[in-house]
């Protein structure tokens, strides 16, 4: 075949077109927002990732929803505000942590609570850190930081016999974690008594305003009293008492 009837073959190019584009072509319909795949599929998302926060705001340490719980309680600490706010919300957190080890060790399952010890000592000594470097630092944060270094201190003993049964890293975990109160409860009680303060009588007050110290604390301060009914772990972390 010649060129000459390659091009005769070829189809004739399509005309250009001229002229403005018709309206119709910006005015197109679009479905409403609510009727779009990408939104529902995000609302349906959104719907059960609540679900599973909601789920997991009282679940104790041998739920597989554990994590959940830490990570959303680890998140509301970051809108708690001020470095004693989020001091105070660690140590609500961490009071909540003593609770479930002795939920875990009445229900006989302490050994698979192990992830409650360490994340005790975690927040324990994160208040401790944000506590120390806040200009003057609080007193009120250092009686609730002494407060809460007893209650684990009472925690751990009323452990006692079931903590010598656990696996070497459970109680490397739980040296840790004692290191840790012994720290706290050592600089807190010095500033305590710097500022004029009995740590005893701290006790007793804090405990009379908040059963929930009571009920943690009062096994190591007999004079301090047992409240008559049980009280839940706290489950509010980003508010302050």
């Amino acid at each position: 075949m010649t060129p000459d009837n390659v091009a005769a073959a070829a189809p004739p190019p399509r005309p250009r077109l001229s002229g403005p584009v018709p309206v119709e072509a910006y005015n197109k319909k679009r479905a409403p927002l609510f009727l779009r795949p990408g939104f529902l599929t995000a609302v349906a998302a959104a719907l059960i990732l609540a679900f599973v926060w909601w789920s997991s705001r009282s679940v104790l340490p041998d739920s597989g929803l554990y994590n959940v719980r830490i990570g959303s309680e680890n998140i509301a600490i970051n809108f708690a505000g001020s470095d004693e706010n989020q001091a105070r919300a660690h140590l609500n957190i961490a009071a909540s942590r003593l609770y479930e080890l002795r939920e875990m060790q009445q229900r006989g399952k302490l050994p698979q609570a192990q992830e409650a010890v360490v994340n005790y000592e975690h927040h324990l000594s994160s208040a401790e850190l944000l506590w120390q470097r806040m200009s003057p630092p609080a007193l009120q944060t250092a009686e609730l930081l002494y407060a809460t270094s007893l209650a684990g201190q009472a925690t751990f003993d009323a452990l006692d016999g079931a903590l010598t049964t656990l696996p070497a890293p459970y109680m490397h975990d739980v040296t840790q974690a004692l290191g840790a109160i012994g720290r706290v409860t050592g600089r807190t009680e010095r500033a305590l008594v710097a500022a004029g303060r009995d740590p005893a009588a701290v006790l007793t007050s804090l405990a009379a305003e908040d059963t929930t110290l009571a009920g943690l604390i009062s096994s190591a301060v007999p004079t301090l009293p047992v409240p008559t009914e049980p009280t839940d772990p706290p489950t509010s972390t980003g508010n302050t008492p």
